[in-house]
């Protein structure tokens, strides 16, 4: 698997961490 296009699937990157932060977030200002 290419790992460069795929980068924001990749639980390593920070691409996907601050994503899942921001759903996070947004979970709470919902919740």
């Amino acid at each position: 698997m290419p790992g460069d296009s795929v980068g924001y699937l990749d639980p390593r990157s920070q691409s996907f961490k601050h994503a899942v932060a921001d759903f996070m977030t947004r979970i709470e200002e919902h919740g």
